[in-house]
């Protein structure tokens, strides 16, 4: 007697289920766009970092001004929150903040800013100021940032690597 087992037949496949890794959520949350800061003035940049797939405290960020590395990868708290404190300086105009999950999925979020010499009256409070729309900075460089390897990294001779950017 021949019995078939049609469930454990159509079980198996030749397509492998594959998982996917979504990247991580950001949002820059301490300040707006177009915010006014005073040469010298000590900010704070705070992130809201998320990801579907880990825990908050797994994902990392990493800050620059302009293209200039101000705060290196640093885990974000439980809370999904990651600072950056700085001292600005003339010249700024743009904060990026990077964030990366355990699988290197990256994200980036950006802001324009602007900074004047201390003692310059811009008429908006010191560190939230927003700037109306014909102050904002135009044409901005773009921003491009490596993700891996990190700075740091070594790797043998022979070794490839695997850049990834934004």
């Amino acid at each position: 007697m021949l019995i078939l087992l049609p469930s454990l037949w159509l079980a198996c496949s030749d397509n492998p289920v594959k998982a996917t890794n979504s990247p991580p959520d950001i949002t820059i949350s301490s300040h707006g766009d177009n915010s006014i800061f005073s040469e010298g003035q000590q900010v704070t940049f705070r992130a809201e970092v998320s990801d579907i797939d880990e825990d908050s405290e797994n994902l990392r960020t990493s800050w620059y001004l302009n293209n200039t590395l101000a705060c290196d990868w640093s885990n974000a708290d439980n809370n999904g929150s990651a600072e950056c404190p700085v001292t600005m300086t003339m010249g700024v105009t743009q904060v990026n903040v990077t964030v990366k999950d355990s699988e290197d999925a990256a994200t980036m979020a950006s802001l324009s800013v602007q900074v004047v010499p201390a003692g310059t009256d811009t008429g908006t409070p010191s560190d939230t100021g927003d700037l109306d729309d014909t102050q904002s900075p135009d044409n901005l460089a773009p921003v491009v940032f490596i993700v891996t390897p990190e700075n740091g990294d070594t790797f043998q001779a022979n070794e490839a690597i695997d850049f990834r950017g934004l």
